[in-house]
């Protein structure tokens, strides 16, 4: 998975694997911020997996799905206070 670190708080990247959710708790991630549509293609876990796995990793999930139709600004500023919010309790992974 290519990820991009912002802070030591912050990490950007894209959809993690099932062992790639597994590392990301291991680094210490306490949550995990998906911003996918629901219509995106389920390359490896569907959003209800993927929130089951993390909680039973100790992780926080946070789902608020985007698209270029749907974004705007009360959308943004969910998603920068879901972030906000989660900082406050550890490193966030937003994918």
């Amino acid at each position: 998975m290519e990820y991009r670190e912002l802070s030591e708080k912050l990490t950007f990247g894209g959809q993690p694997t099932v062992e790639e959710l597994r590392e990301l708790a291991r680094k210490g991630v306490k949550t995990v911020v998906n911003v996918r549509s629901p219509d995106e293609e389920e390359v490896h876990l569907s959003t209800t997996q993927e929130k089951a796995l993390a909680e039973s990793l100790g992780m926080t999930y946070v789902n608020i799905p985007l698209t270029a139709k749907t974004i705007a600004e009360d959308t943004a500023a969910q998603v920068k206070r879901a972030i906000a919010d989660a900082k406050n309790t550890g490193p966030v992974f937003v994918h």
